[in-house]
């Protein structure tokens, strides 16, 4: 019996089963979907760090002329020391924040240093150009929901808390076949009565797009007996589709 297309939708959407689950490297999940929620174990950023190229200060020593005493690159272990008064480290982005400085005066806004001392303007403000610990996500957040579909965003939000195997659903199974003795491979020659089989290879490009894994089983004719042999072989896929 045949039925509308927002009908048949309906079927598949009421009838369709989660797939099988499989684990697989973060490398290859893209377009997969996430079979189960994927939360931050770790803090992005995971410690209060700079977001400029600058000096770091203490904000009670603004108006003040302060001595650079050391400087700091993304990825230096910093000591729990405290920033000494009248003093500051030059700091780049992405390094993390040493003791008692709280506020970074980015390079271009302050005179090059004198004899290794910089003046301070008074225009600086408390945590400026500072990225707090947890500001973009916190521990326990929902990162990825169940039944999303992973992009190169959500794959590098993996990355960021140190997951290497992640768990998705199985690709679905297509199979894609087309019926009619008019129809001709596009690698075959055609004779004056016969047309080439278009839809087959725009449907199985498109459902690969789409995240399926799919065969063709090349073309059946109107046959009854051709048509039953052709689903019968193609009984292990999720969706049988033909043209």
């Amino acid at each position: 019996m045949a039925v509308s297309i927002e009908t048949g939708l309906e079927l598949i959407y009421k009838y369709s089963q989660p797939k099988d689950i499989e684990l697989i490297p973060i490398e290859n999940s893209l377009n997969r979907v996430i079979a189960h929620d994927i939360k931050a174990k770790y803090p992005l950023p995971n410690f209060d760090n700079s977001a400029m190229d600058g000096y770091g200060i203490s904000i009670i020593d603004i108006g003040k002329k302060v001595k650079v005493v050391k400087t700091v690159f993304a990825g230096d272990e910093v000591s729990d020391e405290q920033l000494p008064s009248e003093s500051c480290v030059k700091i780049m982005t992405g390094a993390k924040i040493p003791k008692g400085v709280n506020s970074i005066i980015p390079f271009e806004d302050i005179e090059p240093p004198v004899n290794n001392y910089i003046q301070l303007p008074n225009s600086a403000k408390p945590y400026n150009h500072i990225r707090k610990r947890g500001e973009d996500i916190d521990i326990d957040e929902v990162l990825i929901k169940q039944g999303e579909r992973l992009n190169p965003y959500k794959i590098g939000l993996l990355a960021s808390q140190g997951i290497s195997h992640i768990k998705v659903y199985r690709k679905p199974r297509v199979v894609v076949f087309a019926t009619g003795k008019e129809l001709k491979m596009h690698y075959e020659e055609i004779k004056s009565h016969q047309i080439y089989n278009t839809n087959s290879p725009m449907i199985v490009a498109k459902s690969e797009s789409l995240g399926a894994e799919v065969s063709f089983i090349n073309i059946a004719t109107d046959k009854k007996s051709d048509i039953k042999d052709a689903i019968q072989k193609s009984l292990y896929a999720d969706l049988i589709v033909t043209s």
